[in-house]
C-alpha cells in the first residue's frame, strides 16, 4: 500500500508512507495535478492495475495506491493532516516536507486494519455461528427422525407379535377342519371298542 498526500494548487507531494517504482509515483503525480483542477470529491481509479482510492478536497489531495478500496482510511487520514497542516501548507517549498506524519498515517492505517479484521472476524463468526445452528438443527431432526422411527419399529413389533398369534390361531382351526371328522369317528371307534371288551 502506497499513500501520498499532495497540495492540491501545484500537486506537490507533502508526505509519502510506503514504497512504489518511481514510475507509480510519477503516474499518481500526473494523477494529482489532473486531479487539483477537480472539485472536491472521493473516488476509486484505477492505475496500472491498482486501485487508486482518492480524496480532493480544497487544500490537499489524497491517494492510496492499493488493491482495495480504502475510503474509512481516506477520511481519517484528511481529518488529521488537515487538522495538523492546513496553515503549513503554503509555507511548503519542497517534496515530502510533512514526512513526520508517516507515523501518524501508520497508526491511523494500523487502526482501520484492525477494525476491518474485527469487522471480517464478527462476520466469520456470525457464519460459523449460523452453520452451528443449522447443524443442531439437523441433528435435532435426525433425532426426531430416530424417535420416530424406534415408535414405528415398537408397532412394527406389536403388529406382528399380533400376526403371528392370530397364525397360530389360524393354524389350530385349519388342523381342527381337515383332522376333526377322523378324530371323532376314531374317538367313536375307540369308545365302541371298551364298550365290547368291557
Amino acid at each position: 500500500m502506497l499513500i501520498v498526500i499532495y497540495r492540491k494548487t501545484d500537486a506537490l507531494p507533502l508526505m509519502k508512507l510506503g514504497q512504489a517504482s518511481t514510475q507509480i509515483l510519477q503516474q499518481l503525480k500526473q494523477f494529482a495535478a489532473v486531479m487539483s483542477t477537480e472539485k472536491s470529491k472521493t473516488s476509486v481509479a484505477r492505475i496500472e492495475n491498482q486501485l487508486v482510492t482518492y480524496m480532493s478536497t480544497d487544500r490537499f489531495i489524497f491517494v492510496i495506491h492499493d488493491s482495495k478500496q480504502q475510503q474509512r482510511l481516506i477520511q481519517l487520514l484528511e481529518e488529521q493532516f488537515s487538522l495538523q497542516y492546513s496553515s503549513k501548507v503554503n509555507a511548503v517549498t519542497r517534496e515530502y516536507q510533512f514526512d513526520e506524519f508517516q507515523y501518524k498515517a501508520d497508526e491511523i492505517m494500523q487502526k482501520v486494519n484492525s477494525q476491518s479484521e474485527l469487522a471480517q472476524l464478527n462476520t466469520e463468526t456470525e457464519e460459523v455461528k449460523q452453520i452451528v445452528q443449522e447443524n443442531l438443527e439437523n441433528i435435532i431432526k435426525r433425532g426426531t427422525n430416530l424417535s420416530k422411527m424406534e415408535s414405528d419399529s415398537v408397532q412394527l413389533l406389536d403388529g406382528t407379535k399380533q400376526i403371528l398369534g392370530n397364525a397360530k390361531e389360524l393354524d389350530m382351526l385349519a388342523f381342527w377342519r381337515r383332522y376333526a371328522i377322523w378324530i371323532v369317528v376314531g374317538g367313536i371307534l375307540m369308545i365302541w371298542m371298551l364298550i365290547k371288551i368291557l
